[in-house]
C-alpha cells in the first residue's frame, strides 16, 4: 500500500515537471512588421522600440503595437495564463521581460497609442532618455499595473 502510494506520487511529480512551464525557457517572438497587428487596437506593429508582446499558455504569441495596449487587453482578459511578457528596449529594439525593465513616464513624447512609457533594458538608459529628451521620470512595474489604461488615445 505504502509503495502504490509513492509510485503514484512520484509518477505524479514526474508529470508536473513535465508539464510546467519554466519561465526563463519562454523565448520572445520576434517582430515581423510584415505581418504582425496589434491584438487590441488592430494597428501595424513596427520594430520601432515600442512594441510588446505576451506569451499565452499553449504558445500563443499576442502582439502589440504600444505597452498600453499590453495593459489594456490584459485588463480585459483576465483569464489568460500568460507565461511571458516582454517590452522592446526603446534605444535597442530588443524584447526584454516586462519584470526586468526600466519605465519611463514621459507623456510629452510620442509613443505609437499615446500611452507616453518608454521601456528600457537598464536604469542607466532610462536616465540617458530622461537627460535627453528633458522630461519624464523613471515608474516601477506596480504603476503601470495599477494604472487607468482608459486614458489612452482611441483608434
Amino acid at each position: 500500500m505504502k509503495r502504490t502510494f509513492l509510485l503514484i506520487l512520484a509518477i505524479l511529480m514526474g508529470l508536473t515537471s513535465i508539464f510546467a512551464v519554466d519561465e526563463k525557457s519562454v523565448k520572445s517572438v520576434p517582430i515581423d512588421e510584415a505581418i504582425d497587428v496589434c491584438e487590441w487596437c488592430h494597428m501595424a506593429v513596427k520594430n520601432n522600440g515600442y512594441a510588446s508582446e505576451l506569451i499565452l499558455d499553449g504558445g500563443k504569441t499576442v502582439k502589440f503595437d504600444d505597452i498600453g495596449c499590453l495593459f489594456r487587453y490584459k485588463a480585459k482578459n483576465t483569464g489568460e495564463k500568460i507565461i511571458g511578457e516582454f517590452v522592446q528596449d526603446a534605444y535597442s529594439k530588443e524584447l526584454v521581460a516586462l519584470n526586468k525593465t526600466y519605465f519611463v513616464d514621459a507623456k510629452s513624447i510620442p509613443t505609437p497609442m499615446s500611452s507616453g512609457i518608454h521601456s528600457f533594458k537598464t536604469k542607466e538608459n532610462a536616465l540617458k532618455f530622461i537627460k535627453e529628451k528633458k522630461t519624464g521620470s523613471i515608474i516601477e512595474l506596480k504603476d503601470l499595473e495599477s494604472r487607468n489604461w482608459k486614458e489612452m488615445k482611441k483608434m
